[in-house]
């Protein structure tokens, strides 16, 4: 690691000036600790710190085509083992984020979408949770992936779901 600079940092909101001017450096092993009154722009010093942070990692070559393929790899992973398992998926997926809809055919609309049986996505959540594995609490909202989910997480991920449809 490098450490972190900050070199003329400021935030407004309109015109309330959040941090002005900041200039900090913590080199790599060193503790830092800001404090001050509540509003005196200490979360938003780390806010914005960890966005540059985010936006350095997304221009790194490849950092698309990877969460790309982590989400093929898992969406196929999970529709192979409800096909295994005979239960009715469809899946819609865009890299990155998808949603897992427990009924037969396309969901393309509020109509077919309502056609999904979250009874079952309902069993199918709390097993998941029993496994450690958290998914949003709705049929109706995306799952997300990040750089961060490694292929062992994939692969638990999909063994979860293979034990969860097992009890569906």
């Amino acid at each position: 690691m490098a450490g972190i600079r900050w070199e003329n940092l400021t935030k407004d909101f309109g015109e309330v000036i959040a941090v002005n001017n900041l200039n900090l450096e913590c080199k790599d092993g060193e503790f830092l600790c800001l404090l001050g009154p509540s509003g005196c722009g200490k979360t938003t010093t780390l806010r914005m710190t960890a966005g540059l942070e985010t936006l350095k990692i997304l221009k790194a070559p490849g950092v698309y085509r990877d969460l790309d393929r982590k989400t093929r790899v898992l969406t196929r992973g999970i529709l192979e083992r409800g096909k295994k398992r005979r239960i009715p998926l469809t899946l819609n997926a865009a890299p990155g984020l998808f949603t897992l809809f427990f009924t037969e055919g396309p969901v393309r609309d509020y109509d077919s979408a309502k056609k999904s049986d979250t009874e079952r996505f309902a069993r199918f959540f709390i097993r998941m949770m029993e496994q450690g594995i958290y998914l949003p609490p709705s049929q109706f909202e995306a799952w997300f992936l990040s750089l961060a989910h490694t292929e062992k997480d994939l692969d638990r991920t999909i063994e979860a779901c293979d034990v969860a449809f097992q009890s569906l």
